[in-house]
């Protein structure tokens, strides 16, 4: 009998702790395969310590495979999934296509964080230069 293929789309939270829980549970009697386009997780509630100095960005971004060694990693963005088919379709970075297949599929992709702009004071120096949004930088 072969081993149960999972596939797991995303490696944000739930996808990360869903490999490597997995990983520990099944001890190697499946083939974990997580599919997520870059080979890091980023730890996000800690951007803003980044950003202030606080801390370097190295210590909000956690390798993949060096964490997660039992588990195959695929670079790549999800396109399609074949139910039927049992089948995950994905672009990998240089945009060729591929396909994983599988016996359990755990979708995990998460959301896309929206950054809003931030208004500029048009006493800044750089602002009305700069300013491309005449009704945030507009002069009272």
């Amino acid at each position: 009998m072969s081993r149960p293929r999972i596939v797991i789309v995303g490696a944000g939270f739930a996808g990360y702790r869903t490999a490597r829980t997995l990983s520990r549970l099944t001890r190697h009697q499946a083939d974990i395969t997580l599919l997520n386009p870059t080979d890091y997780f980023l730890y996000l509630p800690l951007l803003p310590q980044v950003a202030a100095g606080i801390l370097e960005p190295r210590r909000v971004t956690v390798s993949l495979s060096g964490t997660l060694p039992h588990v195959r990693l695929v670079l790549g963005e999800a396109d399609g999934i074949d139910l039927d088919g049992h089948t995950v379709h994905y672009t990998d970075p240089e945009g060729r296509e591929g396909s994983l297949g599988f016996d359990r599929l755990v979708l995990a992709a998460g959301s896309v964080n929206k950054l809003l702009p931030i208004p500029v004071s048009p006493s800044t120096p750089t602002a009305s230069a700069d300013c491309r949004r005449p009704s945030i930088c507009a002069t009272t």
